[in-house]
């Protein structure tokens, strides 16, 4: 099953603190120095969250409960597949 995800409620999550925008531009001026180009895409983004907030996908009901802990999502245990919209 597709966890199904607002592209912007993510971002807004992902980024809201500050320390972690300081992190992405930090990660696009060392690929930019190194490779001259930044490929990342929302899935990258995703994968690479230690966690996620049950309270931002949209279809957090409809996942098996033990797929969360503490009301977020476990990472790296089951793979998840999103839906983005």
């Amino acid at each position: 099953m597709k966890l199904i995800i607002s592209k912007e409620g993510f971002l807004d999550w992902r980024y809201s603190d500050q320390d972690d925008k300081d992190n992405l531009f930090e990660f696009i001026k060392n690929e930019l120095k190194t490779n001259g180009k930044v490929t990342i895409s929302l899935n990258d983004v995703f994968n690479s969250a230690g966690f996620i907030p049950a309270e931002i996908i949209e279809n957090e009901k409809d996942i098996p409960p033990h797929h969360f802990k503490d009301n977020e999502l476990i990472q790296g245990i089951v793979t998840h597949k999103v839906k983005w919209i």
